[in-house]
């Protein structure tokens, strides 16, 4: 009943198709009606903006059948920080975020260039992009690395270059004692302690964690991280 009742409500999403074949229905029941929501409620961009981003711009409204997922009073989210992680997790696709390369204020008197800006049309959001320094690209909303920024107590320099540009730091294993000082110091449990048995320890960076904040080559006492 319940797949009969999403597929009702959302005949063209994609997983909702799959899961009915799975259930082995064919179609829903004519006096469930048709419609053509692509969201279908399930509650993950609301999950995520409060429980992970703790953003907390978009809430569930209504109830039965007009329950919808929406910013407060279907105005500009004000708390939004475009972070994108709605859409990055909607299994339907149906919230719109893009990236503006340039975007422009225009008046009678003529057009001023703005910059690269976010939009996330759902909630009716854009934010400002922030540049790279060094190589000109933007790559995340101002809002968001100034979120990052009070939560992570991340160096400022840290946020003037994007991920691309970030240079990781390289360990010399011959200075490198093992003491563990720069894992116990990560901010994001970067670095861990590759053990070879024995005495033979040495520090390990695992970029896919790492910010390139180089907290641990100011405590290393042997200079062994640059």
């Amino acid at each position: 009943m319940v797949v009969e009742l999403h597929l009702a409500r959302s005949p063209n999403v994609k997983i909702i198709s799959q899961l009915a074949q799975e259930y082995g229905i064919l179609e829903s029941a004519r006096e469930m009606g048709k419609d053509n929501d692509y969201c279908i409620l399930c509650g993950l961009c609301v999950r995520a903006c409060n429980e992970v981003v703790k953003a907390g711009a978009i809430q569930f409204a209504g109830s039965g059948v007009n329950k919808v997922v929406e910013s407060p009073f279907s105005k500009t989210a004000e708390d939004c920080i475009a972070c994108g992680s709605c859409a990055f997790i909607c299994p339907t696709g149906i919230i719109k975020k893009n990236d503006l390369l340039s975007t422009f204020l225009c008046s009678p008197e003529g057009c001023e260039p703005t910059g690269p800006k976010r939009e996330i049309l759902n909630w009716k959001v854009e934010q400002k992009l922030k540049e790279c320094k060094k190589c000109g690209n933007p790559y995340a909303p101002e809002q968001h690395l100034e979120k990052v920024k009070q939560e992570q107590y991340l160096p400022t320099e840290f946020f003037d270059i994007c991920p691309s540009c970030r240079q990781y730091p390289v360990i010399d294993e011959d200075k490198c004692l093992g003491c563990g000082g720069c894992m116990d110091n990560c901010p994001c449990g970067a670095l861990e302690l590759d053990d070879k048995g024995g005495y033979d320890k040495k520090a390990h960076v695992y970029t896919q964690n790492c910010t390139a904040c180089h907290s641990c080559e100011l405590v290393c006492p042997m200079q062994a991280i640059s």
